[in-house]
């Protein structure tokens, strides 16, 4: 009787198991952890087609994410300043609602970015050269099954040009259905201005083209549209991140190579932007950095400096040093402090436009593609619009089923029970 029920449970889950290969391109969660999003909680942040503002991203620290820039239409100060907007990373997610809803139940977990690290001659007129940028979370993601960090590849060739990138998409171009996370093939090109398009630069970027596994795809063919900043995965690696022109989604589509920024990369989550070696290499935005009057530090630094003396000066009375100070001062010979040596980053392949001093400003003019916000009114005062942090407010946080099911309770016990009466 027993063996018979269990041949009954294993028919029912089988059943389950066809139900889940049916869609080879839809990722399941925990295959990629360190796949992230960008997007703001303001719903009139939207781009060009009317959507909410979304960017892809990766984790290559428990609270660093790389991923492309951010258009200059939002930020406090040129295309080097911090949004106005509250900015969430999510991680552990494989479908992203119309209401962009959290789902702690199922591992998402969200931060809010705090540091924006940019190449130091990024600009709003050529930015997809710069086409590059780290976020720094508030607080470090935890690491679970859900969610990981990724090492990033150091290769530039690879013997299987077959590749996938990952986006979410949404399926048979249906505008209301929510977006998965999918694994599209893409096919990499001679890397060449000819192959590439007048926009490749062939020190910081490969391009690729579509597969032709990809002839009948289940996904909106406008899927490069918030997908920027994604990775590219070559022999399972991550080579690169997703840098979409504004091009409606025309091949060959352009990739950021991640080695050739890896400088930029220890500069920015080393914290190194401000050291001498990184000066020319990375820029710095922080979300409300600290308002200091130079007055009042010029007028502490006396003080400060006479604290000092005093205290270095000061021996307790009635200790063993105030008796033997004379004496060792005599015997001690003059000595002069070493000065510490700054630990060097050697350069490894980077692109020409880190030389300093090498800006294209003027070289082309082009608008950041499909990003609008809404016009500040006249007379309005210049203040920040950003919402309490993320990990002090509440979110809208409820359960969701899953985007694809096993089969139904009635329907798995239906055929148990089938299978069970026919055995019997």
């Amino acid at each position: 009787m027993k063996t018979k029920i269990l041949l009954a449970l294993c028919f029912a889950l089988s059943l389950c198991v066809e139900v889940y290969a049916e869609d080879e391109q839809e990722v399941r969660r925990g295959l990629y952890p360190f796949m992230a999003f960008l997007y703001y909680p303001d719903e009139t942040v939207v781009d060009g087609t009317g959507a909410r503002f979304l960017r892809g991203a990766v984790l290559i620290r428990p609270e660093w994410l790389v991923t492309s820039a951010v258009g200059p239409s939002i930020l406090t100060d040129g295309p080097s300043g911090f949004p106005r907007k509250t900015l969430l990373a999510r991680m552990g997610a494989v479908t992203i609602d119309t209401n962009f809803t959290l789902n702690e139940d199922e591992d998402e977990q969200e931060r809010e970015i705090i540091q924006i690290v940019r190449p130091f001659n990024h600009s709003s007129t050529q930015w997809w050269r710069t086409d590059i940028s780290l976020m720094r979370t508030l607080l470090p993601f935890n690491l679970t099954s859900a969610v990981g960090v990724v090492s990033i590849s150091t290769r530039r060739e690879y013997l299987d040009k077959t590749c996938i990138i990952l986006v979410y998409a949404k399926k048979d171009g249906n505008w209301t259905e929510e977006r998965n996370l999918m694994q599209l093939t893409v096919e990499l090109l001679p890397p060449s201005i000819q192959n590439c398009g007048s926009h490749f630069l062939g020190n910081t970027m490969t391009c690729a083209a579509d597969s032709d596994e990809n002839k009948n795809p289940v996904y909106d063919p406008n899927f490069c549209q918030g997908n920027s900043g994604g990775p590219l995965l070559c022999e399972r690696e991550v080579m690169g991140i997703q840098t979409y022109i504004d091009n409606d989604c025309k091949q060959p589509h352009l990739y950021q190579l991640l080695t050739s920024w890896e400088n930029f990369i220890t500069c920015g989550t080393g914290n190194k932007c401000h050291d001498e070696v990184c000066t020319h290499v990375c820029d710095v935005a922080n979300k409300d950095p600290p308002i200091v009057n130079p007055a009042i530090i010029s007028s502490l630094k006396p003080l400060a400096s006479l604290m000092s003396a005093t205290t270095s000066n000061t021996i307790p009375i009635g200790s063993s040093a105030a008796a033997d100070s004379t004496s060792e001062e005599s015997e001690k010979p003059s000595s002069t402090p070493t000065t510490g040596t700054t630990d060097e980053i050697t350069p490894t392949d980077s692109p020409t436009v880190h030389e300093p001093g090498d800006r294209v400003e003027t070289v082309e003019t082009k608008s950041w593609p499909n990003e609008k916000y809404p016009s500040k009114k006249q007379g309005e005062a210049e203040t920040l619009e950003r919402k309490p942090s993320v990990e002090a407010r509440q979110h809208d946080v409820r359960p969701k089923s899953a985007g694809r099911s096993c089969v139904s309770n009635s329907q798995t016990l239906f055929f148990g029970f089938f299978i069970l009466a026919c055995l019997i």
